[in-house]
């Protein structure tokens, strides 16, 4: 995960090609022009809305080019598909946001007995190179975490990190570090019903505000019928928590909340010594807010009721706080939102910056290895604990003598293959929820931005990272800052943007480039930024990101 950022371009059609920068900004190309006047359904049937009459025509022409374009993109779990290569490159330099054509999962590992020629060269390795016993961590940010305990808490312990230098699923996460609750006090039953219903038939319109994918993957086939039970334990356990809690939010929320707080102040306590360490984040925690148009505005206000009395400090805000802390339309759209002050969200940097930050710090009891193959955990079967790792460093094959060992290496990825269990299936059979994910570059003219900020304030100011907060809506869009980028006549301001919760069969199933998320949530999170913000939104990057959950989510 730590290698150069992989970089590729998409082939695509002159009519997708519609975009060609001319002084920062896109307008369609005449090959794109001919071909839609030669078929002229195309653009009748590029939007099923009328665009507000605020909306430039600039506004317009880009947001049915970009709507043409993520039609036709293929969406799948192994792939992504990048629109502009131009502004990608200039976002990943400026942001260390990773860009990748595919995922490449963590490589396999297989847990095994010790035996005795184990045994006799662990006895000989330590005798004649020394090797001494270690913690070892390998995979991702979990396992940098747990490195970071390690050598925290106890000045004895000497600490292995590995990673295999791939850029992993997680590193297209959404970075979004906040509290929140359980689904069982976001959803309602009737919630549950329509993402059933969705599977079978679903002739919703993704360019309206409301819009929401929740879906569960149902259909005859083996794979999901695999899946079934999952999918009964889900909804049995969202039937017995809805009833215990009758009125109120649920117990297992609440709980849920108290880790989360206490998790954060964790991130926040390691983000100020890597901030004294080596003047580099791995947070920004400002707040964030939850926003709703004014058709909304009654889910925006059963959400502050709810998460308020699971303890959640939020707090209705005003439009002087709004035109000064955000870059809503108010002007053209009456909208409302809820401030939570204790949010936060992570750099695309987090795992690297943690890792510096143990190199310096411990430099005699931290070791990184950042392109080494995890192979195999080797354990006493008299006591089921680990005792060695086989790895691959520079095409040579170490054994190596540990006192721990914790991972974190994606789904589905470790193996048993002891003795005892005469079984090579995975190890962990794991559920996945599916977001659509990418990157997206908003497009502001000074001139625009000049008469949007409040007297007294710089632009510079007014687009920090202090100020302008990442923000979602109650149907699960949620936008993170990365970075901004400034020329004669506009700012960049570029985004992670995720949306959708599709709850996936497992992982190994639907991990061969099956269509796992919804393109309604990318068309949706296209038609609401512009609809909701000042300036142009245009999408540079679009994949999936999964994240595995349990009968709780």
């Amino acid at each position: 995960m730590f290698n150069k950022t992989h970089r590729m371009q998409k082939s695509i059609t002159p009519a997708q090609r519609s975009f060609i920068r001319n002084k920062s900004t896109y307008i369609p190309t005449l090959e794109a022009i001919n071909e839609k006047t030669a078929n002229p359904s195309t653009t009748a049937n590029e939007t099923s809305q009328i665009l507000p009459k605020s909306w430039s025509l600039e506004k317009q022409q880009s947001y049915k080019e970009s709507l043409k374009l993520l039609k036709q993109v293929d969406l799948t779990l192994k792939k992504m598909t990048v629109f502009d290569q131009d502004f990608t490159e200039r976002m990943t330099a400026q942001s260390g946001v990773k860009v990748a054509k595919e995922w490449t999962k963590s490589s396999k590992v297989e847990i095994a007995s010790l035996d005795s020629n184990v045994q006799s060269r662990l006895l000989s390795d330590s005798i004649s190179i020394n090797i001494e016993k270690v913690e070892y961590t390998a995979g991702g940010l979990a396992a940098v975490l747990q490195a970071f305990e390690h050598l925290h808490n106890d000045p004895r312990k000497k600490v292995v990190f590995s990673t295999d230098g791939q850029l992993s699923i997680m590193d297209r996460s959404g970075l979004q570090g906040h509290e929140h609750p359980t689904q069982y006090d976001e959803y309602g039953f009737m919630d549950l019903f329509a993402a059933m219903k969705n599977n079978i038939l679903d002739n919703r319109n993704p360019e309206t505000s409301n819009y929401k994918s929740l879906a569960m993957p149902l259909g005859l086939n083996m794979a999901t019928m695999k899946s079934l039970p999952a999918y009964i334990r889900f909804f049995a356990e969202f039937v017995k928590q809805k009833f215990l809690a009758g009125n109120d939010v649920t117990e297992i929320s609440k709980a849920a909340i108290r880790k989360q707080k206490k998790s954060l102040d964790n991130f926040t306590k390691i983000d100020n010594l890597t901030r004294a360490a080596l003047g580099k984040p791995i947070m920004e925690r400002h707040g964030r807010y939850y926003f709703a148009f004014e058709s909304d505005r009654p889910k925006l206000m059963k959400g502050l009721r709810s998460w308020t009395k699971l303890g959640i400090e939020s707090k209705l805000v005003n439009q002087s706080f709004l035109k000064r802390r955000t870059l809503f339309d108010l002007e053209n759209e009456s909208i409302h939102a809820y401030f939570m002050p204790n949010d936060s969200y992570f750099m695309p940097s987090i795992v690297e910056t943690i890792v510096e930050y143990l190199q310096v710090t411990y430099p005699e009891r931290f070791i990184f290895q950042g392109k080494a193959k995890l192979s195999n955990i080797i354990i006493d079967p008299k006591t089921n604990n680990a005792v060695a790792i086989k790895e691959i460093v520079d095409s040579r094959e170490i054994l190596r003598p540990v006192n721990s060992v914790f991972t974190s290496l994606g789904h589905d990825q470790v193996f048993n293959t002891a003795a005892d269990k005469g079984s090579k299936g995975a190890e962990y059979k794991e559920i996945m929820a599916t977001s659509s994910t990418g990157d997206w570059v908003q497009t502001i003219s000074k001139n625009d931005l000049n008469n949007r900020i409040p007297e007294g304030m710089t632009a510079k100011e007014f687009l920090s990272k202090a100020n302008l907060l990442p923000y979602a809506d109650k149907y699960n869009i949620h936008v993170t800052p990365l970075s901004v980028e400034e020329n004669d006549s506009d700012f960049h301001l570029y985004y992670r943007i995720t949306e959708g919760g599709i709850l996936t069969y497992e992982s190994q199933n639907s991990a061969k480039g099956s269509n796992v998320t919804c393109k309604g949530d990318l068309i949706n999170s296209l038609y609401k930024l512009n609809r909701a913000t000042i300036g142009i939104w245009r999408p540079l990057t679009v994949g999936s990101c999964t994240r595995k959950i349990d009968v709780n989510n």
